[in-house]
């Protein structure tokens, strides 16, 4: 018999020594109440050391905590990644403890301008547009009578021209 109390099998002129170590399975409840089943020899060694077990405790958004369980010091912020509707209206998959009214939408969409061109940016960067403003390349007819390629929103008495012209001078 072992000094633990179980009993092993060994040749007759074999003595029982230190060396000797239980194989008995046992089931173990750890200092955090899991309980675990483990060689009966390593109960030392088990005692010192952490649960691997998920820790399973509700958090916030109705999910369970999936930190191994001897982790407490880490706060139990729910991970699972869920969609949750953004402040524009488009939808964001992120995890559950994340705030939505602090997300960027990253949704392409199109933005149709006072001037009617349409422009295409991400859906987060559209409020800080400013709306009379459109990039888009046009020709222009200048006071001059020429014509020159601007963006739709300057004005075309703005633009100086740069067409070379021939004319004869009055001298």
């Amino acid at each position: 018999m072992l000094h633990c109390g179980h009993e092993i099998r060994l040749p007759c002129a074999q003595q029982i020594d230190k060396s000797i170590t239980c194989t008995a399975l046992i089931n173990y409840t750890l200092p955090c109440h899991h309980m675990v089943t483990i060689r009966c020899s390593e109960q030392e060694i088990k005692a010192q050391g952490k649960c691997k077990i998920k820790c399973g405790s509700p958090v916030d958004g109705g999910h369970y905590c999936s930190l191994p369980c001897h982790d407490r010091r880490t706060v139990h912020a729910c991970k699972e990644t869920v969609s949750k509707q953004l402040r524009c209206g488009h939808t964001k998959d992120m995890p559950c403890f994340r705030e939505p009214s602090k997300e960027i939408c990253f949704a392409p969409i199109s933005l149709k301008r006072a001037c009617g061109h349409v422009l295409n940016v991400v859906c987060g960067e559209a409020s800080s547009l400013e709306e009379n403003i459109c990039g888009e390349l046009i020709e222009k007819r200048l006071p001059c009578n020429h014509l020159a390629r601007v963006a739709c929103s300057i004005s075309a008495e703005t633009v100086f021209c740069n067409a070379r012209i021939e004319q004869l001078l009055g001298c």
